[in-house]
């Protein structure tokens, strides 16, 4: 099995994400807003001190997915 598996999913219009196929596993869960090209160039820096900070790569929001527990809801806030 692979050490680290990453998914990327995209806000319905009730602000839910979903995504499939997921394989059980522990999953560590990032937040970040998506930026347009010329935000990119500026680097990381934005999101270590932007407003979802705490949902990045020292995230504390944890899915551990089995077949019986599929379904995780979060509650975020930005600052």
């Amino acid at each position: 099995p692979a050490e680290f598996r990453q998914y990327v999913a995209n806000t319905d219009s009730s602000g839910k994400y979903s995504l499939e196929n997921v394989y059980p596993a522990k999953y560590a869960v990032m937040v970040n807003e998506k930026k347009d090209e010329k935000a990119e160039e500026e680097g990381a820096a934005a999101f270590e001190t932007g407003p979802y900070k705490n949902y990045g790569a020292q995230s504390e929001l944890v899915a551990e997915v089995t077949e019986a527990n599929k379904t995780f809801d979060f509650e975020l806030t930005s600052k």
